[in-house]
């Protein structure tokens, strides 16, 4: 069981390519979850939008 979090675009509301994923091998999916949404509040609500781009950067280089 993985626990995943799809992060959305804050100018577009679609979502982005940013997807945060936590797993325990299932020996504590509640851990797994907590785990995630601690990283998740942690995390900016822009950092959907700032992976797009570093994307975008990426394919220039």
């Amino acid at each position: 069981f993985a626990s995943t979090r799809r992060f959305v675009n804050p100018s577009t509301g679609a979502k982005s390519s940013m997807q945060l994923d936590v797993t325990a091998n299932g020996e504590g999916c509640r851990v797994a979850s907590r785990i995630r949404r601690e990283a998740v509040a942690a995390l900016p609500k822009e950092v959907g939008g700032a992976v797009i781009c570093i994307g975008q950067l990426g394919r220039f280089a």
